[in-house]
């Protein structure tokens, strides 16, 4: 474990706990004396290495089964053991989550790098991705929040993101500015009026509903940053974002029924189960107030 420090601008200190052994994975994050991940997930981290605070890369969620590569050994990956047989997809969103990373770190940085050419049990990555790949995050804890650089260069179209996961209640709610389209499992549509002030062009989502939808950010005025605000009745996150081709953007908002979270997912893609670059970089800056 990685546990990166330092001291907000209002004297309160601050951590941030990754795992480089098990994807990189944002164990803890504590801002102004509050647990910014939903720790009630840690049992998906134990499980699959999904949970808390994890990435998303090379490719979101499922692939189709025709671009699954099976010529591996199922008992490397522990977690295939309990995974229903049906599925198909080994690596929800992407093998970047599953193995160990290379990393440098001082007290408010680490550096880490994973890429396709690397062994996992004597494999290499690109063996379970179905191509080549090179990754590489850079997280620096500063006096008013995390702030996380991640990019990818592929030999295919790919995509990265970030799938934290944030604590919330059903008087929570997600804001943002967003153009007037939603995609759901059965592509781009109009976004339900319940949900969007068309004049503002802003989202407002409650969180006393289920979600997994995704959305096209619109910058604020004056800002170079999309900006994504999660609310609740003891705080406000605020998860800012830009990405190296905003044509090529969308987040993702996921929340299942009754659950006790719900994730802001920055996406290097407009749609992500279609990439189209090769090479993307996203940086995300997460703040508490």
């Amino acid at each position: 474990m990685v546990i990166l420090s330092n001291y907000h601008s209002d004297g309160s200190l601050m951590t941030a706990h990754f795992d480089p052994l098990r994807g990189m994975n944002l164990t803890s994050l504590r801002l102004k004396n509050q647990e910014i991940l939903d720790q009630s997930t840690r049992s998906l981290f134990q499980q699959r290495n999904a949970g808390l605070g994890a990435l998303i890369g090379p490719h979101f969620h499922h692939r189709s089964l025709d671009k699954i590569p099976k010529n591996f050994p199922q008992e490397l990956f522990p977690h295939l053991l309990y995974q229903n047989k049906d599925q198909g997809e080994p690596f929800s969103h992407g093998i970047a989550r599953y193995v160990p990373w290379k990393y440098e770190a001082s007290s408010t940085q680490i550096k880490a790098w994973l890429n396709g050419s690397d062994l996992y049990q004597g494999l290499a990555l690109k063996t379970f991705e179905g191509f080549n790949f090179s990754l590489h995050l850079d997280a620096i804890l500063l006096h008013d929040g995390l702030l996380l650089d991640y990019s990818i260069d592929a030999d295919l179209p790919c995509v990265i993101g970030f799938h934290y996961y944030y604590p919330s209640t059903p008087d929570s709610f997600v804001e943002g500015l967003v153009k007037p389209f939603c995609r759901d499992k059965n592509g781009w549509g109009g976004i339900k009026s319940s949900w969007f002030d068309q004049k503002n062009s802003k989202l407002h989502f409650s969180l006393d509903q289920e979600a997994d939808f995704g959305f096209m950010p619109l910058h604020e005025q004056n800002s170079s940053s999309n900006l994504i605000s999660l609310k609740t009745n003891k705080h406000h996150l605020l998860i800012s974002y830009t990405s190296s081709n905003e044509e090529e953007t969308s987040w993702q908002l996921y929340h299942p029924k009754e659950a006790t979270y719900v994730c802001l997912e920055p996406l290097s893609a407009l749609d992500p189960f279609k990439p189209v670059l090769k090479r993307n970089r996203l940086q995300m800056k997460i703040s508490y107030y």
